[in-house]
């Protein structure tokens, strides 16, 4: 692949989180092998290939005849709210992992790379002793950085700021924001 976005004019889909749906569809899945272990297991008794009594029949004579009882209805408005949080999780879109370098390129970016090359610039500049990224939402690019003990951070800033906005120019659209802090130990 050249890298370049495709030639039908269609813009390629952003690269996305797994579905939130897969924890539940995960237990659903679960539960319909067990039902369905559980009726090859009564077939298997009611053919007479095997002896002894089916889990079905078991718990078909179990609730024979039973009432709802008051303890019901307690265990069904959360059996309801779970069920929708499940309707909601399935509808919920997925979460967007990369953001785009270019509208003419087909290359993507994590944040998490955005982050580092952020930090590798702001460690770079002279008197910066440490650095470390991170992103707000859409809008901006935070590095925090701590200077040497000799060093005034308000000397840095304006170099670290110019030195990151420079090296991630080309990758994003984000407003680089220097802020100081102190040096972790």
């Amino acid at each position: 692949m050249n890298g370049k976005a495709p030639a039908h004019g269609k813009a390629p889909k952003h690269p996305q989180a797994a579905p939130a749906a897969v924890f539940g569809a995960v237990l659903v899945g679960l539960m319909l092998l067990a039902l369905g272990a559980a009726a090859i297991q009564w077939m298997v008794v009611r053919q007479d290939w095997a002896s002894g009594p089916a889990v079905l029949d078991r718990l078909v004579d179990a609730i024979d005849g039973s009432r709802v009882a008051d303890w019901g209805l307690l265990a069904g408005i959360p059996m309801a709210l779970i069920g929708l949080w499940l309707l909601f999780v399935a509808l919920k879109p997925r979460r967007r992992t990369h953001e785009r370098i270019s509208d003419d390129l087909d290359a993507w970016l994590t944040p998490g790379a955005l982050c580092a090359l952020a930090e590798t610039a702001a460690e770079d500049v002279p008197g910066v002793l440490q650095a470390t990224g991170s992103l707000r939402r859409k809008t901006a690019l935070t590095v925090r950085v701590a200077t040497e003990p000799d060093v005034q951070p308000e000397s840095v800033i304006e170099q670290v700021r110019a030195e990151v906005s420079s090296r991630v120019a080309e990758l994003t659209t984000r407003t680089v924001d220097v802020r100081p802090t102190k040096a972790s130990r």
